[in-house]
């Protein structure tokens, strides 16, 4: 009875894991690679990409990649970043890319994170502005 019990929760549990999958496999998929300081990277999310990730949250599935036309070597064992703006603009990728990394955030709050500060002057020093504070998030976790 025990072994009955054990394989019907064994099944129920991975049916449950394959239902929250199917749910995923139905959203639209979009990935977008930006750049922390970029103006068009800016404009694009907080004009075009936010407001239809907020009309069609349960739809879309946004993967955000602060990235962009960076490049990266590996010099003596540590990793050397490129970015096109400078290297501010590398720190505040970096800075976007922890904040989405971020497992204790959701991913709707790390998306209104992103879309917050890239509708900021200066993107890569406003990580303890109010887009962390609307959220109570400490700016220190990201420093």
């Amino acid at each position: 009875m025990k072994t009955l019990l054990i394989v019907c929760l064994i099944a129920l549990s991975y049916g449950v894991l394959a239902k929250n999958k199917k749910a995923d496999d139905n959203k639209v998929k979009i990935a977008v690679y930006y750049e922390s300081l970029c103006p068009d990277s800016k404009k694009f999310i907080t004009t075009q990409l936010a407001p239809v990730w907020r009309d069609f949250r349960g739809l879309v599935k946004v993967k955000m990649v602060p990235y962009g036309k960076s490049t990266h070597d590996k010099i003596n064992g540590n990793w050397s970043f490129i970015c096109h703006h400078g290297p501010d603009e590398c720190y505040g990728n970096k800075i976007q890319a922890c904040v989405l990394k971020d497992r204790s955030l959701l991913d709707t709050e790390k998306m209104e994170i992103v879309i917050c500060l890239m509708g900021q002057a200066s993107p890569d020093k406003s990580i303890d502005t109010v887009c962390l504070k609307n959220l109570f998030i400490s700016p220190s976790n990201y420093k």
